[in-house]
């Protein structure tokens, strides 16, 4: 029954360890992939020649439907 309890414990302990690697590994994989889109993000504002500075009212704009194209076939 000792042997039992032990090998138990040693069990739970390696299930510990293990786990505690892979939050390890979520956490570094999780800050890979938010610095390959900001990366996406910083070469998608520079092909668009778009300040960062920008971006908040852009997005503003963007988002109550303004694209800031132009209606040709508005009356004026």
């Amino acid at each position: 029954m000792i042997e039992n309890i032990d090998s138990l414990k040693e069990r739970l302990k390696r299930a510990y360890e293990k786990k505690d690697k892979a939050e390890e590994e979520i956490k570094k994989l999780t800050a890979k992939i938010e610095q390959a889109e900001m990366s996406t993000i910083r070469a998608t504002l520079k092909e668009y020649n778009i300040k960062p500075c920008d971006l908040p009212e852009l997005l503003k704009r963007l988002s109550k439907g303004d694209t800031g194209a132009v209606d040709e076939y508005a009356e004026t």
